[in-house]
């Protein structure tokens, strides 16, 4: 009769299950990649630190456990060092690499396995087109969440999502599109109230989660835009390493240093603007120091001499501890004259183990 059957409706909406499912997987591999360097981290710290103690000679090993307890398992640690990574060891570059083939093999319309299933985009006539949509908003998601937890994992995803968006700008476009609607403030862009506007939608309008009449803690609010714009800050100094296809970075430093300049010609908003501006040069004020050179100082010194007194004049005494730790942060980089690399980046070193 010309009509769809309701199994010819299913198909379609099985296939797109399976997208799901495969997304939902892809931003699981990727949390257990940042949580695997993360742990490598701790290790090779755990290492310099007890060979920094052995080395210290008489004083540190008086002061040390027995042997049996102590410097016996840190010379044990030391040769399993020496002997090479256990066996099924994984470096998180590789299973970044992995993660990155199996996105970058699904967007190109390749077959990719997932829980047993073959998962294509060729499945749905609008499979690309979700798949790009759903793509996005999970790597947004991935910033206001894993990130704004461990500050650390910003650069991990931020890798893997630069690399996608390089191959794949329709992503990276929906990438600043679900950025913009979570976190206006990586526009920036800071909305203002309208006359008959219900307060919650305004309260959503800020950023902030809304539900059953009652908006999140605002200290739950700051974590999450934190998540968002310390992942922005990583995504726009990283290259994907491996098969660049272009020699400009698709949204880079110059993007970082627009946002930085819209900021300062915008009136401060309280505990919101301190935090923000603290965290985005956290992440991303060393790469920016290194691009602009004697221009990023005289950013930093308009910051300190003409941004700081409007920031603290909107700031109430409950909300000055995010204003106490930008300064601090920018007082100590102004005195040593240097930026220093944030935690958690990727030196060219960690993609070559």
């Amino acid at each position: 009769n010309g009509f769809p059957t309701a199994r010819d409706q299913t198909v379609p909406e099985r296939a797109l299950q399976k997208m799901r499912n495969l997304l939902t997987n892809l931003q699981q591999e990727i949390t257990r990649a940042c949580e695997a360097k993360r742990r490598r981290d701790e290790e090779e710290a755990l290492v310099k630190q007890q060979e920094s103690q052995v080395q210290q000679g008489p004083k540190v090993r008086k002061e040390s456990p027995a042997p049996s307890q102590g410097l016996g398992r840190k010379q044990n640690a030391g040769q399993k060092d020496k002997d090479g990574p256990p066996e099924g060891y994984h470096h998180p570059s590789s299973k970044l690499k992995e993660i990155f083939d199996k996105i970058h093999g699904l967007l190109s319309g390749k077959s990719v396995q997932s829980g047993g299933c073959s998962v294509s985009v060729t499945l749905h006539p609008q499979g690309l087109d979700f798949v790009q949509y759903k793509l996005a908003e999970k790597f947004v998601k991935q910033g206001e969440e894993e990130v704004a937890s461990h500050y650390e994992a910003a650069f991990p995803i931020a890798a893997v999502a630069s690399g996608i968006w390089e191959f794949h700008p329709k992503v990276g476009a929906l990438i600043l599109a679900h950025l913009h609607k979570k976190c206006p403030y990586s526009v920036p862009f800071y909305p203002a109230f309208k006359e008959g506007m219900a307060l919650e939608d305004y309260q959503r309008m800020l950023g902030y989660q809304v539900k059953d009449s009652k908006v999140e803690h605002q200290e739950n609010f700051l974590r999450r835009m934190s998540g968002m714009i310390r992942l922005y800050a990583a995504i726009i100094q990283l290259r994907w390493p491996y098969e660049s296809q272009q020699e400009a970075h698709p949204h880079g430093l110059n993007h970082g240093w627009r946002w930085l300049a819209q900021i300062l010609n915008m009136e401060p908003l309280p505990d919101v603007t301190a935090t923000l501006l603290f965290d985005f040069l956290e992440v991303c004020g060393n790469a920016l120091m290194k691009q602009y050179q004697v221009q990023f100082w005289k950013m930093i010194l308009l910051i300190k001499e003409d941004y700081f007194p409007r920031i603290e004049a909107v700031t109430s005494s409950g909300q000055m501890g995010s204003f106490i730790r930008l300064q601090q942060f920018l007082e100590k980089c102004l005195q040593s004259k240097e930026i220093p690399v944030p935690q958690g980046f990727l030196p060219p070193s960690f993609w070559r183990s």
